[in-house]
């Protein structure tokens, strides 16, 4: 996935986070959530229609559909 400020993913999904640090997300509820620490190998537990790229420094992000 690539993280954007603008742009919704094309389907919600659930976030695979390869490299542990902060995920900002929209979720598919509407909140704007910061999830702050997540470790490599984590999952973002709630759907998500957009990752920004402000205040996200997690890497090797993936949607899971």
């Amino acid at each position: 996935i690539t993280p954007s400020n603008t742009v919704n993913l094309t389907d919600p999904s659930i976030v695979y986070v390869g490299g542990g640090g902060n995920v900002r997300v929209l979720t598919a509820q509407g909140d704007d959530v910061t999830f702050v620490g997540i470790p490599a190998g984590a999952v973002v537990p709630v759907q998500v229609i957009r990752l920004y790229s402000t205040n996200t420094t997690a890497t090797n992000l993936v949607g899971i559909y």
